[in-house]
């Protein structure tokens, strides 16, 4: 696994990168209505982005947009070398045999997870209904996708993965301690998940099927995102402070909080370990 110390943020029509210098300082940006390897109708639907995970080492970053999308960047050219449209997209994660999923929340056209192929943008090769879709990780170690709806975390196994037609199979569900499920992270080491709901941010012990209160941010409403750095172990996250969005993203392990006033609606923030 690629780690460094940058921090990449996402909100609105915006995707960047900053280092954790004092000061911060921005190494890299995106939009949508700027990059290469988009079709002009797929654009728009980059004008809320709310996920940004690294990537193939930290050399790509999966962007994902409410606003009905999701695409592969490249750090280096800023192209999109894929694109997929899912309604209410607002996680994704890749998957062996380059291919990736897409959590598409409540909308008509959501409610679902879709599996795409990352060298054929835009083709759905599977769906599957997912209430309130939010989080997605891959665990490589089980080889199981976890995926967390607004009321449920459910897993599923990979079928049928060298063909044509790959599907995922639903193994097991489990309701969430409290409702709208948010972000989903994966404590690797620890084999434990990490997610956040509308009430309190919360871990999964995979071993023995049980959830726990995260102790550092127990009981703290309305986080959208949290991340921890597996080398350091800094807890980074983002909590609704204005409607759904935030100017701030704080920090525990040791405490800092970074303000940025300049930047409309902030949503989620990664640390580079792709």
């Amino acid at each position: 696994m690629h780690v460094d110390d940058t921090l990449i943020l996402c909100g609105d029509r915006e995707v960047f990168a900053v280092t954790l210098d004092d000061p911060v300082r921005e190494v890299w940006r995106w939009r949508a209505d700027e990059a290469s390897g988009l079709p002009e109708a797929i654009r728009p639907r980059f004008a809320s982005t709310d996920d940004c995970k690294p990537v193939d080492g930290g050399q790509t970053i999966l962007v994902v947009s409410s606003s009905g999308a999701a695409a592969l960047v490249s750090r280096r050219t800023g192209r999109a070398t894929f694109w997929g449209g899912v309604w209410n997209a607002h996680s994704a994660e890749c998957l062996p045999g380059q291919r990736l999923v897409v959590a598409g929340s409540t909308h008509p056209e959501g409610n679902r997870l879709v599996l795409f192929d990352r060298h054929q943008s835009g083709v759905e090769l599977f769906t599957t209904p997912l209430f309130g879709a939010h989080g997605v990780v891959w665990d490589a170690t089980e080889e199981r996708l976890w995926a967390m709806g607004q009321r449920e975390l459910q897993v599923y196994r990979l079928a049928d993965w060298e063909g044509t037609a790959p599907r995922l199979d639903l193994l097991k569900t489990w309701a969430l301690p409290d409702e709208h499920g948010h972000d989903l992270r994966l404590l690797e080491t620890e084999r434990r998940l990490l997610l956040t709901t509308w009430a309190s941010v919360w871990t999964f012990d995979i071993r023995t099927a049980s959830f726990a209160h995260f102790a550092p941010l127990a009981n703290i409403r309305d986080v959208k995102s949290v991340d921890i750095h597996p080398v350091t172990r800094q807890i980074a996250w983002t909590q609704a402070e204005t409607s759904w969005w935030t100017h701030h993203v704080y920090f525990k392990q040791p405490e800092r909080t970074l303000h940025f006033p300049d930047e409309p609606r902030l949503y989620k923030v990664r640390f580079n370990r792709g």
